[in-house]
């Protein structure tokens, strides 16, 4: 998915933060600093019930008792606050919660097996020594020997400089730079397919990577924004800042052993259990951390040698750290909208989807009325990327959502990029007749309208699949999404550049 750092106002406030912190952590008085550490380290519990028992087939549950309900499973040790392990070896983190989670909802016993980096802990399933990575993202590489539940947690990915950096527009802009990402992740992989003027330095864990960054080693370090905020604030790293973001977000899923195919069954079943609210639970665990710190007034009498002035400098202090706590909460509103967003079209992304389309659909089940969802795709779109490279494919797919922007405006329409050139519309309706006229319009307003890229005009079409209907009580809005897939799928066999129609019920 792509995402490109529109707002620089939020990152130039996350800048903001982290440069007060660094005046702050000299004036910190070491039992503060350890107290907040230790209520970071503290938040583990979610709160989240688990009462939605999944109902495995006799077939599950007799491969359950074979293995006498016990599943192994490895972690990275150093990727807190999503997982790691404490000073005592045990498992801890948000990916610890979601077994803790799956076990009371399925009476399994996960098993951990320590491995000594994430790296590591990709040969041991590989090797097949451990069933489970609780929490992954499906590369090709890694599909060759596991399987991929769908994600169910979406943490933005960003990009780390000294406090001296330049913002960057795109990752683009670190070409020929040494950017840092820890050995074995998945954006490894992705980003030298994709980016291959970058000079990638593999780093073992999360720490090195920073403790490099700061030291020079590092032009750019690439990480999650929910680790970074964890890290930077445990090892009191104020020189850092976030300068801009990668255009793909982190899908984590449960990674299950590919000659297991039953698992995959067992462990999707447990990520479907997840309602909403403890979605959103999960997100929130690694969203809100708010920095506290007190002033101890003796270091600052030591530093400023001044009783006057160090008072004088205490007050100043006070008022700005008021400041920038309001800005934190300014920054967080920012952040909760860009993880709905997708910043190349600025359209709702795949989160926002999975959040409104159910919302969208119940509403229309409730009161009876018309659910129309259309699945759009750009014809031949590799074509243009391989004619005239990624940039201008990047800028065909901004000026198409511009124009679904401009056809869809209505108060029910719902708009979201499902991933790379396909798109998703979905609204209510009086008639089917509407929405068919409503789609086909937007669809020749496309192929009438070429997009023009350094002088250049690029012909782009799209085909469109349609599913309608009134939502009964028995029907699901993956019912929905099917038919409008299938709908797709002949508009591209019937010659592109065209919509089919698919209705629920005639």
């Amino acid at each position: 998915m792509n995402d490109r750092f529109a707002p620089h106002k939020s990152l130039a406030l996350a800048c903001l933060e982290r440069t007060f912190v660094a005046v702050m952590l000299a004036c910190t008085s070491p039992t503060s600093i350890a107290a907040e550490t230790s209520e970071v380290r503290g938040a583990v519990s979610i709160g989240i019930v688990s009462d939605n028992k999944p109902r495995f087939s006799v077939e599950q549950q007799q491969w359950l008792d074979q293995r006498n309900r016990t599943l192994t499973y490895c972690i990275d040790n150093d990727w807190m606050p999503l997982e790691g392990l404490d000073s005592s070896g045990t498992h801890t983190g948000l990916s610890a919660e979601a077994l803790r989670l799956f076990s009371e909802r399925a009476d399994i016993q996960f098993k951990l097996v320590q491995t000594k980096s994430w790296r590591a802990s990709l040969a041991a399933a590989k090797e097949r020594h451990c069933d489970l990575l609780t929490l992954a993202m499906h590369t090709p590489e890694r599909g060759q020997y596991t399987n991929f539940t769908t994600p169910y947690l979406h943490v933005p990915n960003i990009i780390l400089g000294r406090i001296e950096a330049p913002f960057i527009e795109s990752i683009g802009d670190l070409r020929n730079q040494r950017v840092g990402l820890v050995r074995g992740y998945a954006f490894s992989e992705l980003l030298e397919y994709r980016y291959p003027e970058l000079q990638s330095v593999e780093v073992e864990d999360e720490t090195e990577g920073l403790k490099r960054l700061q030291n020079n080693d590092l032009d750019g370090y690439i990480t999650t924004l929910a680790t970074a905020m964890y890290h930077m604030q445990e090892l009191g790293l104020a020189d850092i800042k976030v300068i801009g973001r990668i255009p793909m977000d982190w899908s984590l899923s449960v990674a299950t052993r590919s000659d297991e195919p039953i698992l995959l069954e067992i462990m999707q079943k447990l990520v479907d259990s997840l309602t909403p609210e403890e979605r959103q639970n999960f997100e929130s665990y690694w969203r809100n951390i708010k920095i506290e710190q007190s002033v101890d007034y003796r270091v600052v009498w030591q530093i400023l040698g001044i009783a006057l002035f160090g008072a004088s400098l205490l007050f100043y202090w006070n008022r700005k750290l008021n400041r920038v706590n309001r800005q934190l909460e300014i920054a967080n509103a920012a952040l909760a909208r860009l993880s709905v967003t997708d910043d190349l079209t600025q359209l709702g992304n795949r989160s926002y989807f999975d959040r409104e389309f159910r919302k969208s659909f119940q509403w229309c089940q409730r009161n009876r009325n018309g659910f129309a969802v259309a699945m759009v795709d750009a014809d031949l779109f590799k074509g243009i990327n391989d004619s005239y490279g990624h940039e201008a494919g990047d800028h065909c797919l901004k000026a198409l959502a511009e124009k679904m922007r401009h056809h869809f405006r209505r108060e029910t329409d719902r708009l979201a990029r499902f991933g790379g050139e396909e798109f998703v519309i979905f609204t209510t309706f009086q008639t089917a007749k509407e929405i068919v006229e409503r789609l086909d319009k937007f669809r020749n307003a496309v192929a009438d309208g070429p997009t023009v890229w350094d002088g250049r005009d690029i012909k782009l079409t799209v085909s469109i699949g349609l599913a309608t209907g009134v939502p009964e009580p028995d029907d699901s809005p993956a019912h929905f999404l099917r038919l409008a897939d299938q709908a797709l799928y002949a508009a591209k066999q019937n010659g592109r550049n065209r919509l089919e129609v698919r209705a629920i019920r005639d």
